[in-house]
């Protein structure tokens, strides 16, 4: 909404106002809160709470209107450790990973578990949450094979096969229809979930690293250091493709750059950020340039549209996130004091 975190080295959460370029309070964790060796402080769906990892066993709530500690969420036992957290942006849930590669699911609201401590069969490298929260994609380290799992109860629903090397990025349909991934071998796969069976794969000559269906679903657009291409999900038509220069390298392999492209809420647009430091910003439909902002220093590691369409955030390598206006291209706002990449 009008609000945005920012995680300090220094053991310390800042929330900032956005409309007044004010810094409204700064929340003290119990340890530090890094974005490379701890998951990322969000939002819940409502946006009026955040969440945030404050040491090896606890999640924490804060209240983002008054800045104080809702909540104190004792996720793991002595015995193991929280290493990653996702949130359901549509429900309650959240699912955490643990050191000893077990998951379990809370509840954010009453902070009791919804399911009691489940394993995996694989080692869990990645793990990717669905909007509403029924299913949850892994990836093991080293293998190819995505596990899709009910996050309430843990059980297996089905494996999906076809990728020759570990998926960078999965992406669920926003109507559970389809499950598609993206390889860093530069295939492109998508799976009917109704069915569990491969209906597309495609090659292309270059690392594929960002997936993302649109709100309705009837596209699905997906970038690799070739350039940006758009399908129709359905008819597996190619819409257009156009040749970007996005960023590459060791970064993409570790963690990959998910959000890379995004939709706006009518699907009129897409944003998609660049290697040299620009975003640039396509009619969805033909791929035609619409504007391009000159966002960052670095290459730009994630970019989104805020919910009414009229801004855009984008964050980059040289540790900075920005707020743009999608009228005119104009800078809002910048949040300054990253240490490293955001």
């Amino acid at each position: 909404s009008s609000v945005a975190l920012v995680s300090k080295k220094n053991k310390s959460l800042e929330i900032w106002s956005v409309p007044r370029r004010a810094l409204q309070m700064t929340l003290t964790l119990d340890t530090q809160c890094d974005m490379l060796k701890y998951p990322c402080p969000v939002f819940t769906d409502n946006s009026s709470q955040t969440v945030a990892k404050v040491d090896s066993q606890h999640l924490a709530t804060w209240d983002i209107a008054t800045g104080k500690e809702t909540g104190r969420l004792r996720v793991c036992e002595t015995d193991t450790s929280l290493v990653d957290f996702a949130i359901s942006k549509a429900s309650d849930m959240l699912v955490v990973r643990y050191a000893n590669n077990t998951l379990r699911t809370w509840s954010l609201s009453s902070q009791q578990p919804l399911s009691s401590s489940y394993s995996t069969n694989h080692w869990i490298r990645r793990m990717f949450l669905s909007t509403d929260g029924t299913r949850l994609a892994t990836i093991a380290g080293g293998d190819s094979v995505i596990h899709i799992i009910d996050p309430r109860d843990g059980k297996n629903v089905e494996m999906l096969t076809g990728c020759e090397t570990a998926p960078a990025c999965v992406a669920f349909h926003p109507t559970m229809k389809y499950v598609g991934a993206a390889t860093n071998d530069g295939r492109l796969h998508i799976w009917d979930s109704t069915r569990g069976s491969e209906r597309l794969q495609s090659k292309h000559p270059s690392s594929l690293f960002s997936l993302k269906f649109s709100n309705r679903g009837d596209h699905l657009a997906f970038a690799g250091t070739h350039g940006v291409t758009v399908f129709e999900t359905d008819s597996r038509r190619k819409v257009w493709e156009v040749s970007e220069t996005l960023p590459s390298g060791e970064y993409l392999n570790i963690r990959g750059l998910p959000r890379l492209l995004h939709f706006d809420k009518t699907d009129q647009k897409l944003a998609c950020g660049l290697a040299d430091g620009r975003v640039r910003m396509r009619s969805a439909s033909e791929g035609v340039e619409q504007s391009v902002i000159n966002a960052h220093e670095g290459w730009v590691t994630s970019v989104e549209y805020s919910p009414d369409g009229k801004h855009l955030a984008t964050s980059g390598s040289d540790h900075k996130i920005h707020l743009w206006s999608t009228d005119n291209s104009s800078r809002i706002i910048s949040l300054d004091g990253h240490t490293d990449m955001v």
